[in-house]
């Protein structure tokens, strides 16, 4: 495919290797052998509730936040997760209780069973696309779907050893999907590219504020450190697997899910 041209770019890259040392070590450095790393494991970034424009970062040495990060997407996928109860209730401690790695097939806990504040919306389809609690509207606070989808980005940060885990939520679907596009439009995979991430307040239809994600390329990586990522990128894969996130990864606050709606 051919590249399009991009006069914004900046025509001397600043960025090195030496800046993004995860491209040069094992990641799985401080385990014990035979261990190995999921997603689950990775620090979470997250958009905060009530209309806050800086990414929550669960770091091992506390909650810190941040107005923009800048690093690399590695690696992205739509996942779906359907929840009992709303993180009102359950404090985001719950497994979901239907979950698809995908957006496209999902797989049911057999050991739950079917909230009686869903039954309203039908029964559940494992073809997400066919699923009633897919649709919006049914969730059962706010004007949002009772599965919860969100779009998940491994985000090479510079002077970090493993990528971050960040969670866009409904309120930042549609722009991501233009970000990527717009990216593929210009002939550039999302690893090629140094990535932007920021908030911007806005209001719900109700005039709730709520935080929505902005992506901005920034410059091209040089070759040098795109065939490093490329390496990177295949070996961490081997790694991990979305489907351990169904077990472990907890739901955000429904406010943030919803207000977009």
């Amino acid at each position: 495919m051919a590249r399009a041209k991009a006069a914004q770019l900046t025509p001397t890259s600043s960025l090195t290797l030496d800046q993004f040392p995860a491209l040069q070590i094992s990641p799985v450095n401080n385990l014990t052998k035979g261990e190995s790393i999921s997603l689950s494991d990775l620090v979470k970034v997250k958009v905060p509730a009530g209309g806050i424009t800086q990414w929550i970062i669960d770091a091992v040495d506390g909650q810190q936040m941040v107005p923009q990060l800048e690093g690399i997407v590695i690696a992205q996928t739509l996942i779906r997760a359907l929840y009992a109860k709303p993180f009102e209730e359950s404090g985001g401690l719950e497994a979901p209780i239907c979950f698809s790695a995908d957006s496209i097939t999902a797989t049911w806990n057999q050991n739950v069973s079917y909230p009686e504040n869903l039954l309203p919306f039908g029964v559940p389809s494992e073809r997400c696309f066919q699923c009633p609690l897919a649709q919006w509207g049914t969730r059962p606070k706010g004007r949002g779907q009772a599965c919860q989808q969100r779009r998940l980005f491994l985000f090479l940060a510079r002077d970090t050893t493993l990528p971050f885990l960040v969670s866009i939520p409904s309120s930042g679907l549609k722009i991501a999907k233009a970000y990527l596009i717009g990216l593929q439009a210009m002939g550039y995979e999302h690893w090629e590219v140094l990535t932007a991430l920021s908030l911007i307040e806005t209001k719900n239809v109700d005039g709730i504020k709520y935080a929505k994600p902005q992506f901005l390329m920034l410059e091209k990586l040089p070759a040098t450190l795109a065939n490093a990522v490329k390496v990177f990128k295949a070996n961490f894969e081997q790694q991990i697997s979305t489907q351990q996130l169904a077990a472990t990864y907890p739901v955000l606050p429904a406010s943030d899910e919803s207000l977009a709606a």
